[in-house]
């Protein structure tokens, strides 16, 4: 198991456990509390990996859909580029997703919901087949979701550096993404950041900073 989020169902209007996994047996599951085991609503795969979940209200219908991320590529059936969305029935993407150019790992570690927009991090360098700013030694990326587009928030980070035997600078990281967390505060003008970074603009930060979203 890798992520876990409560959702009301607004189709079969029950309040659903949603678990995901990485393998085969797992895939991505939903528990309503009455059935022995919880029922499958997307395959497991290999190569995929469900672990960020956040649940809010579709702007266009007003009902509750649940956002999935991860290391994915399909899901259902449906092609979603680390990230989808589930309106209790069926998946649909988001866009072109969010997908890293080089090594095709892209990953979203986490995804926070705003009152107009939604944010993820994670391991990826495009968002919606555009480039996003993110910090000069591929700290990790921050996306912003509004309606119908995909954005970026830049950040200039940088990491805990280190040097090797080699005389090699390096950096800790967690999957290539030196940012693991996300949330919105000061109603969603600023996002609080966490990670393995150290600074941000050039400040000392250990860790822990907010920045404008935009």
């Amino acid at each position: 198991v890798r992520g876990m989020v409560e959702y009301d169902n607004p189709v079969s209007g029950k309040k659903e456990l949603i678990i995901g996994g990485n393998d085969y047996n797992h895939g991505l599951r939903a528990w309503d509390g009455a059935d022995a085991e919880p029922a499958r609503i997307a395959e497991g795969h290999a190569q995929q990996e469900y672990k960020s979940f956040a649940v809010r209200e579709n702007l266009d219908t007003g009902k509750s859909e649940l956002l999935v991320g991860g290391r994915l590529h399909t899901i259902d059936g449906v092609e979603a580029l680390t990230i989808a969305r589930y309106d209790g029935e069926k998946f649909s993407a988001l866009g072109h997703g969010l997908r890293e150019e080089d090594s095709h790992l892209e990953d979203v570690e986490k995804i926070c919901v705003g009152a107009d927009a939604f944010y993820c991090v994670g391991r990826f360098d495009l968002a919606g087949g555009h480039y996003l700013p993110y910090s000069a030694d591929g700290a990790g990326s921050v996306a912003m979701r509004e309606p119908g587009q995909w954005s970026g928030v830049k950040t200039r980070l940088a990491g805990n550096p280190f040097t090797s035997g080699a005389g090699t600078k390096h950096y800790y990281h967690r999957g290539n993404s030196l940012i693991v967390d996300v949330d919105v505060v000061a109603e969603e003008e600023r996002l609080l950041l966490v990670g393995a970074f150290a600074m941000m603009y050039g400040a000392e930060v250990n860790g822990v900073a907010v920045l404008e979203r935009r």
